[in-house]
């Protein structure tokens, strides 16, 4: 599909895409946290 032929192709495609692939459960509840404030703004909360 992308027809990268290497790893490091690979790596520095995802790197350029902003594609971070150490994602855990710290950075899931913050962007929850993130999600839910900005649920709350648009619907006129505080």
């Amino acid at each position: 599909m992308l027809k990268l032929s290497s790893l490091y192709e690979v790596d520095r495609f995802l790197k350029q895409s902003e594609v971070f692939l150490s994602y855990g459960e710290p950075d899931f509840e913050q962007d929850l946290r993130t999600m839910q404030k900005l649920r709350d703004v648009s619907k006129g909360k505080s």
